[in-house]
């Protein structure tokens, strides 16, 4: 017996070194694919999105295709380790004792397959076993109608969303497999924000620069840390597990420039304390649309969007390479939560209002990061720079990606 259970126990420790490895590997990614886009005006990215995307696409990788895969997404171990891990770090995340507490966060994968093309049978079994993932044939000879296809079953994941994820000009007649992603995220807030307590405010775009912004007020307790570069904010959502999704802010401090490294945030992550915080955020809504094929061929990925790819493991052929990878997010954030829809009542504490000289003062008025992650493990879900205000899009959330071979 004694045996058993220390082999149960050893079991159980490297099943969370594997956990780690991907979190780690979520976290080096997020930030290295981030950077990319210095110069694009409030940037918002779904790592955990584009990963989950990827991995199934990397596990029919051979070679230098594999190769340089690993490298960019900064996987460790085997790649014959990877579905196992993964469906394991979903059940972590997800599916867990505390799964019925947490923010209701979905993610769906499907993997779309040209009707000629025949994709080995072990590839489709681990693609639905481990990456949640669905199969699905379709003719790409009518590239129209295998794209309505795709972008209805995006629709459907999203809660229709987003309809127009592909166009023609990622699919076309040429196109032999198409692997979609869609996640999606919709949250009130534990301490939702007074919208009687908004009010129009300048925003210091740079310099001598500003423009209006919508700007929530709150004083509450919250987890709060600060350094030298900056302050950090915790706010948790309706959830009865305080280590949980929260959305985190990154304000630097007056006079440094707005970026943050991975062990900058986490060491701040550490650091959060309850403490009560005068607290001005402004609302927002950013819809963007990007392709990533030049960010990720700046990260390593060059074979896999060449010709002479070699994603063999998933068709036994080398008949397969990355042709685009478009990458679709929208991001509200408002008093009552992020993406939220309806009145929510908000209780307003008036006794903490008139403290406010002994409350820590964090007004989020001049450029700033926001991340949507898990305090407990660090696990990144999205990230975004807020640099300046912009018109409200018309659609609603979204978290959709495509990978084109």
């Amino acid at each position: 017996m004694r045996l058993i259970i220390c082999s149960l126990l050893s079991l159980s420790f490297i099943f969370a070194n594997q956990r780690d490895d991907l979190i780690a590997a979520n976290q080096n990614f997020s930030f290295k694919l981030f950077s990319q886009f210095k110069e694009s005006q409030n940037p918002i990215l779904s790592p955990f999105s584009i990963e989950s995307c990827l991995y199934m696409t990397y596990f029919g990788a051979q070679g230098l295709t594999e190769i340089e895969m690993k490298h960019a997404l900064d996987l460790q171990g085997l790649k014959e380790k990877l579905p196992d891990n993964y469906r394991r770090l979903w059940a972590h995340l997800f599916n867990g004792p505390k799964a019925k507490d947490r923010a209701p966060l979905t993610l769906a994968n499907s993997i779309w397959i040209d009707d000629k093309t025949a994709p080995l049978p072990i590839y489709q079994f681990i693609v639905q076993k481990n990456f949640r993932g669905t199969a699905e044939m379709t003719s790409f000879n009518n590239p129209d109608h295998a794209i309505q296809t795709i972008n209805d079953w995006i629709a459907t994941k999203t809660k229709g969303k987003i309809k127009q994820l592909l166009t023609s000009e990622d699919v076309n007649a040429s196109t032999k497999m198409v692997l979609a992603n869609a996640i999606f995220f919709k949250a009130n807030w534990k301490l939702p924000f007074n919208k009687k307590l908004s009010y129009r405010a300048p925003f210091n775009v740079r310099d001598n620069v500003t423009q209006h912004v919508n700007l929530m007020h709150q004083i509450e307790e919250h987890k709060y840390s600060e350094s030298p570069f900056g302050q950090c904010i915790a706010l948790p959502f309706r959830s009865a597990h305080p280590k949980d999704l929260a959305f985190v802010v990154f304000l630097p401090a007056l006079g440094k420039e707005n970026t943050i490294t991975f062990p900058q945030l986490s060491n701040l992550i550490d650091e959060l304390q309850e403490k009560r915080v005068d607290l001005f955020l402004p609302t927002f809504e950013f819809e963007k649309n990007y392709s990533l094929s030049k960010p990720l061929m700046q990260l390593g990925m060059i074979k896999p969007f060449s010709t002479s790819a070699d994603f063999s493991g998933i068709t036994g052929e080398k008949n397969l390479y990355l042709s685009s990878v478009a990458h679709g997010t929208y991001f509200s954030v408002n008093e009552a939560g992020v993406e939220a829809s309806g009145a929510t009542s908000a209780s307003l504490n008036l006794e903490s209002m008139a403290t406010a000289k002994d409350a820590l003062r964090f007004e989020a008025t001049r450029p700033f990061h926001y991340f949507i992650l898990d305090l407990e493990s660090k696990m990144i879900f999205f990230m975004g720079r807020f640099d300046k205000p912009e018109q409200a899009p018309v659609k609603k959330s979204f978290f959709s990606l495509g990978c084109v071979l």
